[in-house]
């Protein structure tokens, strides 16, 4: 019996009845009798010494089965509980038969068993409901609990160790579970504190070490028996562990100890009895119940899938690797994640992301679960990212990631790409996901790597249990699989490739024991099966291998718990395997051992094969002693190194040390493994390694930094981080030798060239010291990393080391010369050798940026004159030395000669280097500043500097530097031109990014804000401008010419504030400062300037005294020659009088005069002018029936909240930048120009007159004398080649056979032009083409009616001119000829279709209305109405011009949309209508009703009813439509014949690949998603197709719509042919339903040997999107959208050509419709058949 009562009271003999329960509970290695049982006299103190009649006790034993804990392969972690349950069960059925439930308790216990204790109080505490309230009672009235030697903090490793000691068998699974810090301790802890108060408590601990032959040990020791507890009594015993709980008599001194605790619990129990509890609920409260089971018990219910996204939109898939293959199990966990993310996510009011927390044991399959989780969902996320959080560094380095591919922010510093990145995903409005990995460091603070924001999911993966504080959507925790699972795991896993019958029961049961003692962790579970699967041992000795192996792995000082020796010990098998054939020796198997070890000082993941390519190449090519390198990096033949790095990583890959990525040629290693493969070696071979692993990444990175290799470098990243972390903590002096600073060097040059300066200033400080030590300061290579941290300096804008840093370098470099020739004449005192030159070339550009401008230029020329002597006008360096002297000369106001400069650097750059290199660019920009400092061509300025912006963002990245400068040049330049508000705009936007990327306290910041302040004070906004350079003068020291400035200014913006003390204090201060400092003489301008200020001041108050004063301190003040405006820098310059002019006006807003009638409207007569003018216009109200003489522009807006100040009719009239460039390139030089532009001609504020232009658009366009497409500008000198490429295609389709060309102006159709095709091998004219069809025009819905209505229209981009008929004979090509379109696809937003729609007139002829709309849906427009109203003007809704009036104050979206749904139905009797209703899944009941197509919408799916499919599910039935309500419930007259009752998503980029991912070839046991999903209809009841031919047929055709809309008559022959080709082609024989199809496949497909599975694919890609296969009740097979649900019914509607999908509402006959349907069998009048038979009747429907 597990409850045995060893003595109690006998009332029979005087003594009290039983008023407490004394419940012993023993430990493992001692039964319940023994333990308590002296040796020698038998005294079993309880019972025989302890006067447990005195105090009413009954002393109960409880035993339960400890060997089975103690014994490997039988238990595992989580046995304790089923312990514990086993333990509260027996009690509180042995109490309730005694009547003794509410007695109090004492329990005592020894070693283990006080573990079990508390894990049982915990599961009492727990019960919660009416009859588990027996159960309950065991913890309420439990009193007492004394522990003897419970390890409460786990036992060490030689504690466990010492307990085996002589045994054959080692510790079990169980036993190791005891360590210190392992989960099982943890957790028992954890769950038992928020009740250890509750109790009265005494810990007792050994005193003595416990003797095993010569061996000695603590088992528990003091700290862990009795640790730091409050209000516990604590007390050391005299005796081992085991005999702690042994007393002999009553003197025995532990004896005593003991009873004075016990004697004073029993007497206090007795007088308890039990009240405490008697005024309590006996059902424990329900939150902390499910607190308690939430946190540590998480329920695996099969819960429902919520799916919020199934259309694939995936964009970004930053995750590196893919899950093994062997993964299995956990599929209940990821519902029962989808499912709390899906719910979170729909929360109202929720205001943070949704954040799901993984945590649990290492090994224990967190990392693969994920994998397997984001590949299996990647569809539902825009992006998916993943982070390793393993450190800080490698978590900013994987945000830096994603920052480098979504935002191209190279160069960036990793502290700013993370910011960066973090900006980006808050930003961000799509969905995506975020994960976490590894985020195990209790020191790291994770919410740092949460962005801000609702739109994301986070799932991070962690050891630490306190991460789930941020878990916003739920957590889970992973310790062991599911035992089947786990079983499963391992034989899955063990079994040979290609092996797929089942094991036998004697498998299963000796994998169980394999599995049980691995804790049943997924890591070791699968690198076990590798084990056995490589034959190093079978399955039947693989336990008694790794028991042993596990024995010894607890010895070692790298394991720190339990779960670390279960995995680490899986993987010291394998590899003492690796190891002892190496020893034979193999090479292959010595290179792996060595690879490993290389390994473990890299980062884990993302190991590139080329780091060893790259570090075996360079060890060839140098000089090194390459002894020291592992031998497979030892100089030899190429061929022979890629064999053996390909054959070691083979070995490591096959027994599952590591994963190999093959396309990608990346190694990564778990994180455990990681660390093993690092701890498991000594500390001098640890330094060995490191010192090598140092020198073959140093060895891959060239000395000449190639551009190339720049990605190469950043990916190197990690690994340097990983390498340089360890050698700070091995070796913090490092370098330590010559060959290790030249490595560290290049590392340092990596970290600059990625942005990371500080890192690399700290590397270069380092290789400086050493050199400097060992080769003295004025060496070669000393200097040399001095020039890299002048560099570094430079970058970080350390200004004060900067200088100090190059002076030195120049002092140095006058001593060191290259001969001794250098030593004679001019160059004895003023040396020019190359080097020299250098280093003032250097101080150049750093006395310029510190202000010391004179000086800067003084260095500056002496650098340019002496480079130009020795290397030439035309060598990089002196070329670079030239740009710094002509900046420093803009600064100077030498404009010529910076000009001459700038134009001679950036001619010579440009030859070189192409336009968009870095070094052109800066040329490029300063050339902008230099015009701009001039005064002169602003808008070339302009030009020049936004065109530079935009490279830097292609080339560097938005939030680069760089960029950031040249947004500034831009500000200034525009805020120069007249556009203030513009320029404050472009500053106020990047102020966070500047802030973020270089810091508050950066020159950069500085410059931005005074650019700010300067767009401010131009606004008029003197307040904002004061508000910024106020504190912006501390931050520019006193001594910088840019201090002066700054201060004038802000003085005269406090003047216009007219805070006049201010300004006198101020000034008063200032020149006494000049005058004391004598910084300047008063006789500069510059202090006049300031003197002129106060005397204003002055003369406002009439201080005549003051004046007086004033002039005799500066004497050559004059009033009446004042100089100061030259410095006011916040006032409006003369190099922009055209802008003053502009503000002027800009109080004169234009007033549009009314239209006269409804023939009127406006022409605007542009004047002449140059490019560089003023643009001024005059409107003239027109009649169109007097046919004035005009032309009419069709262009794009543009931004609308850009824009730009004109003058029109002498009145200020803002009009948006495209039309500001299109009329400067339209404007004549000598003669004015009439033209017709909307934005100017129509009164956009006035609905009333804007409806009723748009009413007679097309008349105005008609009557034009001809049409001018506006295009942009050709910023990338793209269009030219474009136009070219396009005459030219023209020229040659347009020849006839006898040399003639002819004229298409007139031709509707043009396809007949582009029956042949044209040899063109280059893709460049195509990308060409490709640009010039991306320009927003394209894009904009208003032109479709523009090009239609005249036919003399020119398409013009910046400087070229093409007609539209050729523009749409080179869409139609594309459209013609598929492959011309493959050569620029990789080009986003390219509209060469709406061209090709647009120029399609005979297309037009043939559309319905509703057709011409559903075309429109490919454009945009700013508002939903213009959908209609844009294309009223068209040949499909020409009918509707004058009953459907454009109306803006009278329409809204919604009446709009619904009138011309009543339209379609009633006068076009459209009816196709319907299927132009594109519900998504999220559709609503809300807004419009369901069966009036929102054209506003993107396009979700092609409908099915369309002309060419020739479709007649209706019969001959005539369309009979009514409208009830409010006309909003449309009434028509159907069969309802069946319903939906199943479907399958149709994933079609899966389904229908063109790859060759499933082709005949394979090897792997792979099935085609196609064929999986016909496998399943196999097994359906399908009664309308009896024969397996006739079923195939239906599944085919559903995919394609049955192929008639596309290939006529010849449809059926020809879809089955080129079905069963793709069948055939994707069928793989090895698979499981390959045997069964691929008869009936083959036999098609030879019936029609011409097929082509290409053509069936191309077109199911295409129609499937959006819709998924369904069966109907009665068993037909058809295709439908994906909102449909089972149930749902389908409807054959009177006189309309498909069936369609309708879900009942509000009761019988009222529905809302879903969408349109293929279901073979019932497209051709079949179901209309019926009625007359009587099987079917005509029903009512009111669709809603």
């Amino acid at each position: 019996m597990p409850v045995t009562v060893l003595c109690e009271p006998s009332p029979a003999h005087g003594d009290k009845a039983p008023l407490l329960d004394i419940i012993a509970v023993h430990g493992l290695y001692e039964g319940a009798v023994q333990t308590w049982t002296d040796r020698q006299t038998n005294v079993l103190w309880l019972r025989d010494l302890f006067p447990y009649c005195a105090y009413g006790a009954r002393i109960l034993l409880y035993h339960y089965n400890a060997d089975v804990l103690a014994s490997p392969g039988e238990a595992n972690a989580d046995e304790i509980l089923p312990y514990a349950t086993a333990m509260v069960t027996e009690i509180s059925a042995h109490r309730s038969a005694e009547g003794a439930y509410l007695r109090p308790i004492i329990f005592v216990s020894h070693g283990f068993g006080g573990l079990l204790v508390k894990r049982a109080l915990v599961f009492s505490r727990e019960r919660q409901i009416q009859v588990e309230e027996p159960l309950r009672m065991v913890y309420m009235s439990t009193f007492a609990l004394i522990f003897m030697g419970t390890p409460h903090e786990g036992m060490r490793k030689q504690s466990i160790l010492f307990l085996v000691l002589g045994q054959a068998a080692p510790p079990s699974q169980f036993v190791i579970n005891l360590l210190e810090g392992s989960e099982m301790i943890k957790e028992v802890t954890t769950m038992f504190s928020p009740i250890r108060g509750e109790f009265r408590i005494s810990n007792f601990w050994e005193e003595y070490k416990t003797f095993i032959g010569t061996n000695e040990e603590y088992i528990v020791t003091q700290n862990s028996a009795a640790p730091g507890w409050e209000d516990v009594h604590k007390h050391g015993i005299k005796a081992n562990h085991s005999d702690m709980v042994k007393m002999r008599t009553v003197d025995d001194h532990k004896y005593q100890d003991l009873k004075r605790t016990l004697e004073k619990y029993s007497r206090d129990a007795a007088d308890y009895g039990g009240k405490r509890w008697l005024g309590r609920d006996t059902v424990l409260n329900k939150s902390s119940v499910e607190d308690l089971n939430d946190r540590y018990q998480t329920p695996l219910d099969d819960v429902p899938i919520n799916d919020t996204f199934t259309t694939d939109i995936n964009k970004w898939f930053l995750v590196d690797r893919s899950p093994t293959i062997y993964f299995t199990g956990r599929e209940t966990h990821a519902r029962i994640m989808k499912n709390k993310f899906t719910n979170t996510q729909r929360q109202k009011g929720r205001k943070s992301h949704p954040i799901y927390v993984i945590y649990g044991l290492g090994g224990s399959g967190k990392t693969q679960f994920c994998l397997k989780y984001v590949h299996d969902n990647r569809q539902r996320y825009w992006g998916v990212f993943w982070i390793d959080a393993s450190t800080v560094e490698n978590a900013e380095a994987s945000f830096g990631n994603i920052d480098q591919h979504v935002r191209k922010g190279v160069n960036h510093s990793r502290e700013a790409s993370y910011s960066a990145a973090m900006h980006w995903l808050l930003q961000c409005r799509k969905p995506w996901l975020l994960i976490l990995d590894n985020a195990d460091d209790p020191d790291m603070d994770i919410s740092r790597y949460i962005p801000a924001g609702t739109h994301g999911q986070i799932l991070i993966t962690t050891r630490n249990p306190n991460i789930i504080e941020h878990a916003t959507a739920g957590h889970l925790r992973f310790r062991g699989m599911d035992p089947e699972e786990g079983i499963n795991l391992l034989l899955k896993a063990a079994a040979p490739v290609g092996r797929t019958d089942n094991p036998s029961p004697q498998s299963r049961t000796l994998a169980k024991g394999i599995a049980s003692e691995l804790g049943y962790l997924a890591l070791p579970l699968a690198l076990a099966g590798a084990t056995i699967r490589r034959r190093i041992h079978t399955l039947e000795r693989y336990l008694q291998h790794y028991l042993s192996h596990r024995k010894d792995m607890l010895s070692r000082p790298p394991i720190q718990g339990a779960e670390d020796v279960n995995i680490i010990a899986t993987w010291e098998i394998p590899f003492q395997r690796i190891q002892k054939i190496a020893d034979r020796p193999s090479i292959e198997h010595r290179d792996a051992v060595d690879l490993l070890h290389m390994f473990a000082f890299m980062h884990f993941e993302s190991i590139h094969e080329e780091i060893f390519q790259r570090a075996w190449s360079a060890i060839e090519e140098s000089q090194v002693d390459f002894t020291s390198f592992p031998s497979i990096l030892q100089p030899g033949r190429r061929e022979n190194f890629t064999v053996r790095m390909r054959s070691a990583i083979g070995v490591l890959s096959d027994y599952s040390i590591v994963d190999y990525e093959y396309a990608t040629r990346v190694c990564m290693l778990h994180p455990v493994v990681h660390a093993w493969a690092q701890e498991r070696l000594d500390l001098s071979t640890q330094q060995k390694w490191l010192d090598c692993t140092f020198s073959v990444i140093g060895m891959s990175i060239s000395e000449r930094m190639e551009a190339s290799g720049r990605g190469f470098r950043q990916r190197l990243i990690p690994h340097l981080d990983s390498c340089l972390r360890i050698l700070r903590h091995q070796c913090p002096s490092f370098p330590a030798t010559l060959s290790q600073a030249v490595d560290t060097e290049k590392f340092a040059r990596v970290y600059a060239e990625n942005g990371q300066w500080s890192i690399a200033r700290e590397l270069y400080i380092k290789v400086i010291g050493l050199r400097t030590k060992l080769l003295g300061r004025w060496h070669e290579a000393t200097l040399r990393a001095h020039k890299f941290l002048g560099d570094t300096y430079w970058n970080l804008f350390e200004l004060e080391p900067l200088i100090k840093q190059q002076r030195w370098m120049l002092v140095v470099l006058w001593f060191v010369r290259p001969s001794i020739w250098h030593w004679f004449g001019m160059t004895l005192l003023f040396p020019n050798h190359i080097a020299y030159c250098l280093a003032l070339d250097d101080l150049t550009q750093s006395l310029w940026l510190v202000g010391m401008r004179d000086w800067s230029r003084y260095t500056g020329e002496r650098a340019v004159k002496g480079l130009v002597k020795h290397l030439g006008e035309e060598d990089p360096k002196t070329l670079t030395a030239m740009f710094n002297l002509g900046r420093t000369y803009i600064h100077l106001g030498k404009h010529e000669a910076a000009r001459a400069m700038i134009l001679n650097v950036l001619k010579k750059r440009k030859r070189f280097f192409g336009m968009d290199h870095f070094d052109t660019l800066m040329v490029r920009n300063e050339l902008g500043v230099l015009l701009y400092e001039c005064g002169r061509n602003l808008h070339l300025a302009e030009r020049l500097v936004s065109n530079v912006l935009r490279s830097r963002k292609k080339l560097l990245g938005e939030e680069h530097a760089y960029t950031l400068w040249s947004v500034n040049d831009v500000s200034k330049i525009v805020c120069e031109r007249g556009r203030p508000t513009e320029a404050v705009k472009m500053l106020q936007d990047i102020i966070p990014t500047v802030t973020r990327t270089l810091g508050e306290n950066h020159p950069g910041m500085t410059m931005t804000k005074a650019n700010l302040t300067k767009a401010y004070a131009r606004c008029g906004d003197w307040a904002s401008a004061e508000e910024i350079l106020r504190p912006l003068l501390n931050s520019i020291p006193p001594n910088h010419p840019d201090w002066i400035r700054s201060k004038y200014g802000y003085i005269c913006i406090q003047f216009r504030l007219e805070k006049y003390d201010q300004v006198e204090k101020d000034c008063t201060d200032i020149l006494a400062h000049f005058q004391k400092s004598r910084l300047l003489p008063m006789s500069d301008p510059r202090a006049i300037a300031f003197a002129e200020k106060l005397l204003s001041v002055f003369r406002i108050r009439n201080g005549l005294a003051e004046i007086e004063q004033l002039k005799k301190q500066v004497p050559l003040l004059n009033e009446d020659r004042l100089v100061g405006k030259q410095f006011d820098v916040y006032a409006t310059s003369a190099a922009s009088t055209a802008s003053s002019v502009k503000t002027h006006r800009s109080s004169t807003r234009y007033e549009y005069m009314p239209l006269l009638s409804e023939s009127s409207f406006r022409v605007l007569e542009l004047s002449p002018g140059r490019l560089d003018e003023e643009l001024k216009y005059t409107l003239s109200i027109e009649d169109w029936t007097q046919s004035p003489a005009y032309e009419a522009m069709s262009y794009a807006w543009g931004d609308a909240k850009v824009k730009l100040s004109t003058s029109c009719d002498d009145q200020s009239l803002e009009i948006t930048r495209n039309l500001y460039e299109a009329l400067l390139r339209l404007r004549y030089e000598d003669k004015p120009r009439r033209l017709w532009a909307d934005a100017i001609c129509i009164n956009q504020t006035n609905l009333e007159e804007r409806g009723q232009q748009v009413g007679v658009m097309r008349q105005i366009y008609r009557n034009a004398q001809n049409v001018i497409v506006w295009l942009g500008q050709d910023e990338e000198n793209q269009a030219s080649e474009a136009a070219s490429f396009i005459c030219t295609l023209t020229e040659t389709l347009t020849r006839t056979p006898s040399g003639h060309m002819r004229n298409i102006k007139d031709m509707d159709n043009l396809w007949e032009m582009t029956s042949h095709t044209v040899p063109i091998e280059e893709d460049a004219p195509w990308l060409a083409v490709g640009w010039y069809f991306s320009r927003p025009w394209f894009q904009r819905l208003w032109v479709f009616q523009e090009v239609n209505s005249n036919t003399n229209v020119d398409v013009i981009c910046g400087h070229t001119c093409l007609s539209w008929d050729a523009v749409g004979l080179a869409a139609t090509y594309m459209k013609r000829w598929p492959i011309l379109r493959d050569k620029i696809a990789q080009m986003e937003g390219c509209f060469w279709y709406n061209a090709y729609i647009m120029r399609s007139r005979h297309h037009q002829a043939t559309m319905s209305a509703a057709s011409m709309l559903s075309q429109g849906q490919n454009f945009v427009t700013t508002d939903s109405r213009d959908r209609i109203f844009a294309l009223l003007g068209t040949r499909p809704l020409r009918a509707w011009e004058k009953t459907l009036k454009p109306d803006y104050w009278r329409h809204t979206r919604e009446s709009l949309y619904l009138e011309v749904a009543r339209r379609c139905l009633l006068e076009e009797r459209d009816t196709s209508f319907l299927s132009y209703v594109q519900h998504s899944r999220t559709m609503t009941m809300e807004g419009l009703p369901t069966w009036v197509p929102e054209w506003d919408q993107d396009l979700v799916r092609v409908p099915i009813a369309t002309p060419n499919g020739n479709w007649a599910a209706c019969g001959d039935s005539t369309v009979k439509v009514e409208f009830v309500g409010e006309g909003d419930v449309l009434m028509l007259h159907g069969i309802v014949f069946d319903k939906a009752c199943q479907k399958w998503d149709i994933d079609r980029d899966e389904m229908f690949c063109s790859n060759e991912q499933f082709s005949n070839d394979q090897e792997e046991d792979t099935v085609c998603p196609l064929l999986e999903l016909w496998h399943k209809q196999t097994h359906q009841k399908h009664t309308l197709y009896p024969s397996v031919r006739s079923k195939l047929e239906a599944f085919a055709a559903s995919f394609v719509f049955g192929y008639r809309a596309t290939y006529g008559n010849d449809y059926r022959a020809r879809m089955m042919a080129d079905f069963t080709a793709y069948a055939a082609h994707v069928n793989a024989p090895s698979s499981q339903h390959a045997s069964g199809a691929a008869n009936i496949f083959s036999e098609l497909h030879s019936e029609r040997p011409d097929s082509d599975w290409r053509n069936y694919i191309e077109i199911a890609h295409k129609l499937s999107h959006g819709r998924s296969l369904f069966i109907t009740s009665k068993g037909y097979l058809g295709i439908a959208p994906n909102t449909m649900e089972d149930g749902d019914v389908v409807c054959i509607l009177h006189g309309f050509k498909v069936p369609y999908i309708l879900r009942s509402v509000n009761g019988p006959g009222h529905y809302v419709l879903i969408g349109d349907a293929y279901i073979h069998g019932i497209m051709d009048g079949e179901v209309m058949a019926q009625i007359s038979s009587g099987d079917l009747k005509e029903e009512v429907c009111w669709i809603h």
